[in-house]
């Protein structure tokens, strides 16, 4: 197995009784884009939705990427008894306090998201230290914006709390024994290398590894380094 590598949908990855589960939430790469609110409540009960559909009722190793951490942490912070291991990579937290102006603003929002939305492609490429070596990340990203409800999923998103709570918002994952792997390209600028230290105040159990040559997907830039401490912090336990 490898760290999932999935383009532009930051996803959750979920590994059960040798099973594992790519789970793209609500919104995101070809997932449904329901009419509901995007916050952690909703992709908590995605997530369990799943697990209980699946019948997977035994501990499961969970990691995350950007927002996917953030969803995972809370997952776990909810369900510790579902959770038998973290991996958090380049976790999103706090990264948006509030939506921006007009985007908090009932109709001048979606009006609003109707200009950004052709641009958002474009942006992907800034979650990389060299863009140029992945030519097909910003069509691929394109892919899902064709569907219904992409940006009144977007947009909602930016509304809601998935990218609010701070890591020490999290108290009963901070109290419990769940293992913990916290990955963090140094070269982030999507979730600045800088927040990395909060977290790891919040964690302090943690395994912490920063990747060197890698922004906000380490995982795609360093595959054989973070692919190898993946699978390592997951034998051990």
């Amino acid at each position: 197995m490898t760290a999932a590598r999935v383009r532009g949908r930051r996803p959750l990855l979920i590994l059960a009784v040798g099973t594992v589960l790519l789970l793209l939430y609500y919104g995101r790469g070809l997932s449904d884009r329901p009419d509901v609110e995007y916050d952690l409540n909703t992709y908590d009960q995605q997530l369990s939705g799943l697990l209980d559909t699946l019948k997977i009722r035994g501990p499961i190793d969970l990691a995350g990427v950007s927002m996917g951490g953030v969803v995972a942490a809370d997952f776990a912070n909810r369900h510790l008894s579902r959770v038998h291991s973290l991996t958090l990579v380049d976790p999103g937290f706090a990264t948006v306090p509030r939506a921006p102006f007009p985007l908090s603003v009932p109709g001048l929002g979606e009006y609003a998201m109707t200009m950004l939305a052709p641009v958002l492609a474009k942006g992907q490429s800034d979650d990389f230290l060299h863009p140029e070596r992945y030519p097909d990340w910003v069509p691929r990203y394109r892919q899902q914006m064709r569907y219904y409800g992409f940006r009144r999923a977007l947009l909602r998103t930016m509304r809601g709390d998935a990218m609010r709570p701070s890591a020490d918002a999290f108290t009963a994952l901070r109290g419990s024994n769940v293992p913990i792997l916290l990955v963090w390209g140094r070269e982030d600028h999507t979730v600045p290398f800088a927040r990395s230290a909060a977290v790891r105040q919040a964690f302090p159990r943690a395994e912490f590894h920063a990747i060197d040559s890698a922004g906000h997907l380490p995982h795609y830039e360093r595959p054989e380094v973070v692919d190898t401490l993946l699978l390592r912090f997951l034998r051990a336990r």
